[in-house]
């Protein structure tokens, strides 16, 4: 769960209007190591926004609701039929675990994993190479380079493509403003860690510039591809409040930050 909280960093913003006032999106997530494929939906209402994650099954195995109103964070569990709450502070805590354990990790495995030494700041390159057409969605490509490594390819479409963009607009901005402490308590840390959260900030920063979406992102480690997240449809609609709350009968637990 530590990690889906992280990863919801990558959500960018911006553009459109309609009569409709909520967004559902679907995504699509290739693991290229255990060759599995799951599917994600994301559904937005006002400043709510709900991710229900499917691996395998046609119900989500677990699901995060982003309050945009009280800047909070509900983790669901639904095979335990429980759920926490993670606040601002509690992701600087959080942080500052993962700090620790990272250090902590880098003195057991110095010399073991060359990779983990590399903690110096790399501003991060966008290289527009050509156009392409992803689930129906014509978008620009480019390379993003972290020094003389291709980390990955983007292929971004326009939001004047995305149904729903306006929808999506300010709850991922919203959003992207909650996990700015996380993200700022990652970057001041000196380790492996540290260093990956302020190349991916600086890589989210350089794609909201381009005033798009991106429909495809394929993530590469040492030249081969480790996985391949895909854009495969967005519709407005009209979303009922309770599912951006948890279910009647969950159980509301104590997040362990040990």
């Amino acid at each position: 769960m530590k990690k889906t909280v992280i990863t919801s960093l990558l959500f960018i913003f911006l553009f459109t209007v309609n009569s409709y006032s909520d967004a559902v999106v679907h995504m699509e997530y290739k693991d290229s190591s255990s060759q599995s494929v799951n599917n994600n939906t994301n559904s937005f209402k006002g400043s709510d926004m709900r991710m229900d994650f499917f691996e395998g099954g046609t119900e989500p195995s677990a699901s995060m609701i982003f309050k945009g109103d009280r800047d909070e964070m509900i983790n669901l569990d639904h095979k335990r039929k429980s759920y926490f709450v993670m606040d601002k502070q509690m992701l600087k805590s959080l942080a500052s675990q993962m700090n620790e354990a990272m250090a902590e990790m880098e003195k057991v495995m110095k010399g073991k994993m060359p990779t983990m030494q590399d903690t110096k700041h790399v501003e991060p390159t966008l290289k527009q190479t050509g156009s392409g057409n992803v689930s129906g969605y014509a978008c620009t490509k480019y390379e993003v380079y972290k020094g003389s490594e291709k980390v990955r390819d983007l292929c971004v479409t326009s939001w004047s493509n995305i149904e729903g963009g306006s929808e999506i607009q300010s709850t991922l901005l919203k959003m992207a403003n909650f996990m700015e402490d996380l993200t700022k308590s990652l970057s001041s840390g000196s380790n492996f860690m540290a260093s990956t959260a302020d190349f991916e900030k600086s890589v989210f920063n350089q794609i909201s510039k381009l005033n798009g979406f991106p429909v495809q992102t394929i993530d590469y480690n040492n030249g081969s591809v480790t996985g391949i997240t895909t854009f495969k449809s967005s519709k407005k609609t009209s979303l009922d409040s309770s599912a951006f709350e948890p279910p009647a009968g969950y159980e509301k637990q104590e997040m362990d930050m040990q």
